[in-house]
């Protein structure tokens, strides 16, 4: 018996003197194979696999269909703006992902006891051309979550936007202002439970970025 997986998917191909049709159907984030025998025609084993290599090579698991490679993220940028004010910009980079060098973070320097509207983008600079995820982790609202912390309370987060049933999703939000000194973490996971009591405890983390934050 020759086995063959498709993203997380395992079909069993059993070799015998047959010829195999293949159906197909769409499953969730990858497209599973099915291969069904058929005793009219006559197949070698050395064509069998031959066949089960041209399928492979031709389809593959769609990685983005309903999650983002944790690789795939190297840059958090934030904005922040005011109604008829300038807009201050901050990124946060790690181009070779986590384990390489250290990553390179802008110092967030805002006046005090303001609020901001903030919005979140998310990039691929590893990559030519840069790779613009905002969009596309923007669509897959429901599977992501934006995460937000402070330290010393130097920052306060409030009016996550939502997905599309209602649930926090954070790509936008308001952001306070108070005094001080300290950090600012932001964090992107995906295939989170947000029916849970903590979800950002659940699912896989995307990105974790890390400010420092001076007011």
């Amino acid at each position: 018996m020759v086995k063959c997986f498709f993203g997380d998917k395992k079909i069993a191909f059993f070799a015998s003197n047959s010829a195999y049709f293949l159906h197909f159907s769409e499953l969730e984030g990858c497209v599973a194979y099915e291969f069904y025998f058929y005793p009219f025609l006559i197949f070698s084993m050395h064509k069998i696999l031959y066949i089960l290599a041209a399928a492979s090579f031709i389809v593959s698991c769609d990685k983005t269909a309903n999650t983002i490679p944790i690789e795939g993220i190297t840059t958090v940028r934030i904005i922040f703006s005011q109604p008829g004010g300038n807009k201050l910009t901050y990124e946060f980079k790690d181009r070779d992902g986590v384990g390489g060098a250290d990553p390179v973070a802008d110092l967030i320097q805002l006046p005090p006891l303001n609020v901001f509207d903030c919005t979140i983008e998310l990039l691929n600079e590893s990559v030519t051309p840069v790779k613009d995820w905002t969009a596309i982790v923007k669509e897959r609202a429901d599977l992501h979550l934006f995460g937000f912390s402070a330290t010393n309370d130097v920052l306060r987060f409030s009016n996550l936007s939502t997905d599309s049933k209602g649930f926090p999703f954070g790509m936008k939000l308001q952001v306070a202002s108070k005094g001080g000194s300290g950090t600012m973490t932001i964090v992107l996971k995906h295939e989170v439970d947000k029916d849970s009591d903590a979800p950002l405890k659940t699912g896989i983390t995307d990105i974790e970025a890390t400010f420092s934050v001076k007011i």
